[in-house]
């Protein structure tokens, strides 16, 4: 949704450079803005909670065991 939100503002930007339309410059510049803010506050939480309950050093483990070179 926020990759959606972020490609629409900046189209209105784009849009509104060409057209020399200032309302839809700002409508674009406030979408990112909004965009980055759910971002930070809403979607970059839940993504710290994923990785929270991924056992991530395992993975790492065997990964690292695989492909660690023979010196």
């Amino acid at each position: 949704m926020s990759f959606s939100w972020a490609a629409f503002a900046a189209g209105s930007v784009v849009f509104g450079t060409i057209r020399d339309k200032k309302a839809m410059r700002l409508l674009g510049i406030g979408l990112i803005f909004l965009t980055l803010l759910k971002l930070v506050f809403i979607d970059l939480p839940i993504v710290s909670l994923l990785m929270r309950s991924i056992p991530v050093h395992r993975t790492w483990q065997h990964w690292h065991h695989h492909f660690t070179p023979v010196l």
